[in-house]
């Protein structure tokens, strides 16, 4: 599973950053890693501000499938990511009724 981190210019996008967003996502998507080839994750903030909303979006690719996105907003950028995994999580439940077992 690969994992890639993208940010917009009004959020930081260092190696530190971008390292506990991936941990953060391997965590999160390891019950359905042996599907899932690729993630990408993409973090952006409204306006540049200390009080700027963030926001999350989260492609999954699984094999065999077509892609799943989910966003979420929040005040910072961890519980954006947080609460995109979540969806995530759901999303991809949701998407094994309808297709082969994860």
């Amino acid at each position: 599973m690969k994992i890639q981190v993208n940010t917009d210019s009004l959020v930081d996008g260092n190696q530190g950053r971008i390292d506990s967003v991936s941990a953060s996502v391997t965590r999160g998507m390891d019950r359905f890693k042996d599907q899932i080839t690729r993630i990408e994750v993409h973090l952006s903030a409204d306006k540049p501000s200390a009080m700027a909303e963030q926001q999350c979006a989260l492609e999954v690719r699984i094999e065999n499938r077509q892609p799943i996105t989910v966003t979420h907003k929040a005040p910072s950028s961890d519980l954006a990511v947080k609460g995109a995994i979540e969806k995530m999580k759901s999303a991809l439940v949701r998407s094994n009724g309808r297709n082969k077992p994860f």
